[in-house]
């Protein structure tokens, strides 16, 4: 039981590592090619490049960042105008039965007149 409680944790660290290299990795690609570096260990073996590519990887998530941000605006105003709708929607219906109670009013009205 012991030994498989270790293999699961072993696990999750493995699939841990493999996220952030599925992070990571387009960071590198999209650096290297921008730079035309050719010799990626080289490139990776400098401090400097590892700064580069922190600050790469803060810019992809500062986008990540607006991007939602920017999807949650949009469901705000959809909300909002959904709501504006339906708002409208229901003033249309007491006009209408606003309208039809003034009309049977009025008839009852006229045929009390005329008797």
């Amino acid at each position: 039981m012991h030994h498989k409680k270790e293999q699961v944790e072993v696990l999750y660290e493995v699939l841990s590592l493999s996220n952030e290299v599925e992070v990571f990795l387009p960071i590198l690609i999209n650096t290297l090619k921008k730079e035309r570096i050719q010799n990626c260990l080289k490139f990776l073996s400098q401090d400097q490049n590892k700064f580069l590519l922190e600050i790469e990887s803060q810019k992809q998530k500062t986008n990540l960042c607006l991007r939602k941000n920017r999807l949650l605006m949009k469901r705000r105003i959809l909300r909002q105008q959904q709501m504006s709708s339906k708002k409208l929607w229901i003033m249309t219906l007491i006009n209408r039965i606003t309208l039809r109670m003034i009309m049977k009013n009025l008839k009852r009205i006229q045929s009390q007149k005329q008797h």
